[in-house]
């Protein structure tokens, strides 16, 4: 499918009311591939690529990645004729999930959060933390992110989706993973650099100001041992959104879907089927 001149992948199953599901960095729709089957037995499930991501042409325009990130729904919900549908975010996608459906509340009929943040102190982690020391070299270093975009091995892609060593990952699923991931650090690592923050900073102070007035259902799905996003932010959201229900996940991390397929699933069909 073509949406602002570039080609954009997605993938599909299942038939009736629509439910989107975004992925996060340095990923792809492939995260959400033992979600679909299930799923597609309540509607119609549609998980693409963003710009940049997976199988998805990068936006070549001179502006901060999250620019590109930011007009992805719109164009892709027009692209695909759909009018209303159920959202669902992971990581920057989440961010992206509740920042369209503050902006289209019409639009989202359901929302379902995962892992992510709309919190300015969330940059302040990302500039300080140790587990995001090789995103702050990708995010400034062009060198840098052509060798990890290049040479990142399947160990390293292990650590980075399952670091639980009891959590198993095929080698299918970690060539298929390498793949997607070293195009997201090539194209997309620069979601963490000074323009980029700038801006989403500048969109998140919006997104806060309204969440007063949001009362779209929502899910909020969290893995506890995620060390990407601070675990006090699932509590914030589940607060400032005042329709929300909050559900723990325990010995998970960050890449939920992976980790713990079976459960998110049931987490959101019985979110949907209420």
């Amino acid at each position: 499918m073509q949406t602002a001149g570039k080609r954009v992948f997605y993938r599909k199953a299942g038939s009736g009311q629509p439910i989107i599901l975004l992925h996060g960095f340095p990923a792809s729709s492939y995260d959400w591939r033992r979600l679909l089957p299930p799923l597609s037995k309540l509607g119609m499930v549609i998980a693409p690529d963003i710009y940049g991501f997976g199988y998805s042409d990068a936006l070549s325009d001179p502006v901060p990645a999250a620019a590109k990130l930011a007009g992805f729904m719109e164009s892709f919900t027009s692209a695909m004729k759909l009018d209303r549908f159920v959202l669902a975010g992971h990581d920057w996608g989440g961010a992206a999930a509740l920042t369209y459906a503050v902006q289209n509340p019409s639009k989202v009929s359901k929302l379902v959060l995962m892992n992510m943040s709309v919190y300015p102190d969330l940059f302040e982690h990302v500039r300080t933390s140790p587990d995001y020391a090789q995103v702050r070299r990708l995010a400034t270093s062009g060198l840098y992110r052509g060798i990890a975009g290049r040479f990142m091995n399947r160990r390293q892609v292990k650590q980075l989706i399952a670091p639980n060593p009891n959590v198993v990952i095929s080698e299918d699923d970690l060539d298929n993973y390498l793949v997607f991931v070293r195009k997201g650090i090539r194209n997309m690592s620069t979601l963490y650099s000074e323009d980029s923050m700038r801006l989403v900073k500048e969109t998140q102070a919006k997104i806060l100001q309204s969440l007063p007035g949001f009362d779209i259902p929502t899910s909020i799905i969290w893995a506890k041992n995620d060390p990407f996003v601070p675990l006090e932010h699932a509590g914030r959201l589940n607060r400032d959104i005042r329709n929300s229900k909050l559900t723990f996940l325990e010995d998970t991390g960050h890449f939920l879907m992976e980790e713990k397929p079976n459960e998110v699933e049931t987490l959101v069909a019985g979110f949907l089927g209420e």
